[in-house]
Parts: C-alpha cells; sequence; structure tokens
C-alpha cells in the first residue's frame, strides 16, 4: 500500500527537476515535502492529463486487488470437510483456539473476524457461497458446534442480528 501512496504523490506532482549532482528527480507539488526519485533524469512541466488518469487508474486496481481476501484456499473441498467429524472437528478446534491449524484452517481463523464486521465485503462469490454452506449445515446438523462459535466470534449477538435477516432469506434458521 505504500507504494500505491508513493504513486500518488509522484502523479499529483505538477513539476519535477532534475537534481544535476546526483542524476535524479526532485519532485514537490508545493504543498507537500520534496521528494527525491534516483535514477530519473528529467521531468519537466506537467503531467499529460491521459497519463495521469491512467496512473490513477493503476493505483485504483492495485488497491482493489489488494482488498481482498486471498483465494488460493476457495479449491478446499468443503463437502468433504463437512462430511468428516474428524476433519470438522480439527477446524473447529482451530477456530476455537483449542488445536493447531492447518494453513486454510489458519487463514480462516485471521480473516474470520473482518469477514464478519465487513459483510464478508473482501469475498470471492466462491467464498459467500462457501460461508453460506458451512453455516448452514453447523446451524442444521452441528448447533452445539455452531453455538460455541458464536460464542467465540458473536458473543454479544451483534452479527446474529446483523445476519438475521439475511440468514433466513437463504432458509437459514439462526
Amino acid at each position: 500500500m505504500g507504494f500505491v501512496i508513493f504513486l500518488a504523490r509522484v502523479a499529483l506532482f505538477s513539476r519535477g527537476y532534475r537534481n544535476g549532482s546526483n542524476n535524479s528527480l526532485v519532485a514537490s507539488d508545493g504543498v507537500n515535502e520534496a521528494v527525491t526519485i534516483p535514477g530519473i533524469e528529467k521531468l519537466e512541466g506537467e503531467f499529460p492529463e491521459n497519463e495521469v488518469l491512467a496512473l490513477f487508474l493503476l493505483m485504483v486496481a492495485v488497491v482493489l486487488a489488494e482488498d481482498k481476501y486471498t483465494t488460493k484456499y476457495d479449491n478446499v473441498d468443503l463437502d468433504t470437510i463437512l462430511a468428516s467429524d474428524r476433519l470438522l472437528k480439527n477446524y473447529v478446534n482451530c477456530l476455537l483456539d483449542k488445536g493447531s491449524c492447518t494453513p486454510d484452517g489458519k487463514e480462516l481463523k485471521e480473516t474470520l473476524p473482518d469477514a464478519l464486521a465487513t459483510e464478508c465485503d473482501k469475498c470471492s462469490e466462491k467464498q459467500k457461497k462457501g460461508t453460506e454452506k458451512v453455516v448452514r449445515y453447523l446451524v442444521n446438523k452441528k448447533p452445539e458446534t455452531w453455538e460455541q462459535l458464536k460464542k467465540k466470534y458473536d458473543p454479544n449477538g451483534q452479527y446474529t442480528t446483523k445476519y438475521i435477516d439475511e440468514a433466513h432469506k437463504q432458509g437459514i434458521n439462526v
């Protein structure tokens, strides 16, 4: 993210001049302090608007790409995990801090609080569908496990209240 901010600042600088002593560009927008960019010999005048727009769009794309959860575990077979008491118990123990975590379990444990708080805004469509599948299974088939997870991740019931209407629309009776 720091690189994106750096690019934005450089893109907004209206003038640049070559520092003859070390062959670098010194840029300033008149408000922020000057930034020396080594290795750039010359940049004079204003950035053309289309170059600024292209750079801005590139920065937006980078920021949006950074603002999603990883999809490297999207191919984990949820049906196999839900069908195996042993596998499911291992994941639940990971989430409840009662056991070790697989790499995908660790990722889930790290992202779950944020996903709950942000309505899974950073989730891929596959992750959202997988979430619905797991919640439906736990509520219907493993209510005691569901209650343990709620106790840890929703102790005040704020997320239950927040998501109850959506759950009912999906046929999940939380």
